[in-house]
């Protein structure tokens, strides 16, 4: 008997994104062989007309409201109410990028002998310049170490680490919560990376699949981009308190880059030559996106943001690293 899937899909005031999501969806082959949770991450969200009429556009969505919540215990209320052998969690703001991508997420579950499975998520084709230069890092090893894995279409099926896979294109067992009992821990971000850590460290398979990509949206403003930013490394930070072998040492390596940048600027020479290097990475970063784009504008984005977005990282991890909250998962 062929598996069954839940698709859970966790939203707050992005009634827009949310539409889009569920459009692309709707165009799947397949769809009505899935079970669709929506779950409304805020009281406030039922005070939004769009919602209802989303509901009324969309009636083969099960809508569940809660009150706010961080997105880890957000997402483990909407798996307890799943009824589907997979889970299969995306963000409001991704959507699927062609009708026959149900058809390939059957024949991978038909086929793998694993506990979780997921992709990675791109940047839209009609994605601005700075969503450009925004996705330019995440998907550079200078800009996010191993982790830009997460952002590139490349490669074959294979099992890789954790923090190679996202929350917004992944699927878990249903035995995961169940016979491992294991839970999305209450950090702020990269709750995925700490129980996929710890579903491998209890002899849990996961399975990579470039094949089951989908698009998601990049931040579109320098201030939000900041903010996620931070909020990535805060969740860092938070789960390296909570379980320190989670924490990956390569990702180590660009943040050391920018820890010379700083020295050199500060007037040691000692840390003039690596300095120098990173710059003249960052400016190469910016010429290879601006040159896939062939637009000035995306080379200049991305000659800001590596840096800036850096700095805003390792600022957040410090800050995670210090107001750790206990992990109630």
């Amino acid at each position: 008997m062929p598996a069954s899937l839940t698709l859970i899909i966790l939203s707050r005031r992005r009634p827009a994104e949310l539409r889009r999501c569920l459009e692309s969806l709707e165009r799947c082959r397949g769809r009505e062989r899935i079970e669709v949770l929506v779950g409304l991450n805020g009281e406030d969200a039922l005070e939004d007309g769009t919602f209802l009429e989303l509901a009324v556009r969309f009636p083969w969505v099960g809508w569940v409201s809660m009150e706010r919540r961080a997105p880890g215990p957000a997402r483990n209320l909407l798996a307890a109410r799943a009824s589907g052998d997979w889970f299969y969690f995306i963000d409001d703001d991704a959507f699927f990028p062609d009708d026959r991508f149900l058809e390939r997420v059957w024949e991978k579950l038909s086929r793998a002998r694993v506990l979780a499975l997921g992709g990675p998520n791109l940047a839209p084709p009609d994605s601005t310049p700075f969503q450009r230069a925004a996705d330019a890092f995440l998907s550079s090893l200078l800009g996010s170490g191993p982790a830009s894995i997460r952002y590139r279409r490349t490669g074959g099926d294979r099992s890789l680490p954790g923090w190679c896979f996202t929350s917004s294109n992944l699927m878990l067992r249903r035995d995961v919560f169940e016979v491992e009992r294991l839970r999305f821990p209450a950090s702020r971000t990269a709750e995925e990376t700490l129980l996929l850590h710890r579903l491998e460290r209890n002899g849990g398979k996961t399975l990579y699949c470039p094949e089951l990509f989908v698009y998601h949206e990049r931040r579109s403003r320098l201030s939000a981009w900041f903010v996620q930013l931070f909020g990535y490394g805060v969740g860092r930070g938070q789960i390296t308190r909570w379980e320190p072998g989670s924490f990956p040492p390569m990702i180590l390596a660009p943040l050391a880059l920018l820890a010379s940048l700083i020295a050199g600027l500060a007037g040691s020479g000692l840390w003039l030559c690596p300095s120098l290097l990173y710059l003249i990475a960052c400016l190469a970063e910016a010429g290879r996106a601006g040159l896939g784009a062939r637009s000035p504008r995306v080379a200049c984005w991305t000659a800001l943001l590596f840096p800036t977005a850096h700095c805003a990282y390792v600022a957040g991890i410090f800050w995670g690293l210090i107001r750790s909250r206990e992990c109630r998962a």
